[in-house]
């Protein structure tokens, strides 16, 4: 019986093995091992705050890419959704805490009507290391005793932000600070004596200021990024009635794109047509767009263009838009453009400085905590985690901007530190956002979860017939 073992039981992993589940007619023994995070809900879906939202609405949100209203065919059985007309629901932001309850239905179907050749097996414990065996791998875990699996399938998620760099980072060890935004540790138990300070102005710090609201903070509530408030609001627009991809030549090349696009931006503000529109037309090509661009495209958009495009693409929906906009009206929430300078820990305080752009000079916060919002961002040189583990072992290797992994754009199989494509470790989701950049929302992470399920099936299917074979 051939063993696939999935790391990390979050969206991508549990729904590669549902994929793996509803194809695998033939003995297969899958483990999911998983760790910090429920199973099935991960970091995005975990959450119990009712003010967490989907940033994109319910028609465009399903667990199945070829199923585009089946989340939408769910929710209109939800007790709290059911009596609400139905283009209203369609494009609805519905809860996060909602959207877990429909993913532990589809694990409950999955696991009910799999083939009892299917051995299913879930493991709370951490993977500390993989290494590659004569056949097959083993894996390391912190607390129980390796496993053995002939295919390993990366579904790590979102990892932990970095710390910024400021004068002094001894402060990073300090209990007044918290890397970790997705933690309740850092929102909860809170004294309101003193303001707090969040770093980044990403749709994470949305998350934690609605976080620290609802757990009643009653001081002010400040944020640092270098690109000021950089939020838009989501709505539901209408398609944009032009190609727009049409325009320009393949291979895609960045000037063209900026060039294609200014240009119907412009039209939009000259007919009153929402420029979201033409952001939206190109969203299910985005992965073609970038694996298109040269090295040196990618490069240039990382360095000019992407907090611009960040903006653009990742939106909140308009009521939570609506109700930052009013904090920050109220003085409640303020955004400072600038940078960190340092931190110094005092008697039950965070000293923060920081430069500010808008002034051009040095400001000083008294915090009662910090709080780390900058988003996921991997990085396999930071010793004593997996990834750094499978790094020193030549298993996996960084993608060519360091972003992420390196793999196979198409397969998802990891790229090793010799060049070679593995044909036994595969990724998913954040993982390859170097590769296809627009891979973290549920559209591209569902459809990444059934080719590799597929691949792997057929990889499987290939061997037991070579095994016969040799048998004979």
């Amino acid at each position: 019986m051939h063993t696939i073992a999935i790391i990390g039981g979050g969206f991508a992993g549990t729904m590669t093995a549902v994929h793996l589940m509803h194809q695998a007619d033939m003995p297969l023994r899958i483990l999911i091992i998983n760790t910090h995070f429920p199973l099935i809900k991960g970091i995005a879906y975990a959450t119990q705050y009712p003010g967490h939202l989907l940033n994109v609405t319910v028609d465009s949100i399903s667990a199945f890419d070829q199923q585009e209203d089946h989340f939408f065919n769910w929710l209109q059985q939800h007790h709290d959704f059911k009596d609400l007309p139905a283009e209203n629901l369609k494009t609805s932001f519905a809860p996060r805490k909602v959207y877990a309850e429909y993913l532990d239905s589809i694990w409950e179907a999955a696991v009910a009507g799999k083939s009892s050749l299917v051995n299913l097996q879930i493991i709370e414990d951490e993977v500390v290391n993989v290494h590659s065996q004569v056949q097959g791998l083993t894996l390391g875990l912190k607390a129980n005793a390796s496993v053995n699996a002939d295919y390993v399938v990366l579904a790590t998620g979102n990892a932990i932000p970095k710390n910024p760099p400021i004068a002094d980072a001894a402060f990073y060890s300090s209990p007044l600070y918290f890397k970790n935004p997705w933690n309740d540790e850092g929102l909860q138990n809170l004294k309101s004596e003193r303001d707090i300070l969040l770093i980044g102005n990403s749709l994470t710090m949305i998350d934690a200021v609605i976080s620290l609201l609802a757990n009643g903070f009653t001081k002010n509530i400040y944020t640092v990024s270098p690109h000021g408030f950089a939020i838009m609001p989501d709505e539901h627009v209408p398609p944009y009635d032009r190609d727009i991809l049409n325009e320009i030549a393949r291979p895609y090349r960045l000037y063209d794109l900026i060039t294609v696009i200014s240009k119907h931006m412009k039209r939009c503000k000259q007919e009153g047509i929402s420029r979201l529109a033409v952001i939206n037309s190109i969203r299910h090509n985005l992965q073609e767009i970038w694996v298109d661009f040269t090295i040196q495209d990618k490069r240039r958009f990382l360095k000019r263009i992407s907090p611009m495009w960040n903006a653009w693409r990742h939106r909140t929906p308009a009521g939570m838009y609506q109700k930052i906009s009013g904090l920050r009206d109220t003085g409640k929430l303020t955004t400072i453009t600038g940078r960190l300078i340092s931190f110094t820990e005092k008697d039950g305080y965070a000293e923060a400085r920081i430069f500010d752009k808008t002034t051009n000079r040095e400001i000083v916060l008294d915090v009662e905590r910090v709080i780390n919002c900058t988003g996921s961002q991997i990085d396999v040189r930071l010793p004593g985690t997996l990834l750094n583990n499978m790094y020193t072992a030549g298993l996996i290797n960084p993608d060519p901007l360091n972003i992420a992994l390196n793999a196979d754009a198409q397969s998802g199989a990891v790229i090793n530190r010799d060049g070679n494509t593995s044909t036994t470790i595969y990724t998913l989701g954040n993982n390859m956002k170097g590769i296809l950049w627009e891979t973290t929302g549920v559209p591209e992470i569902r459809a990444q979860a059934e080719n590799i399920a597929m691949g792997l099936i057929k990889q499987v299917k290939q061997q037991e017939v070579s095994i016969e074979k040799t048998s004979y």
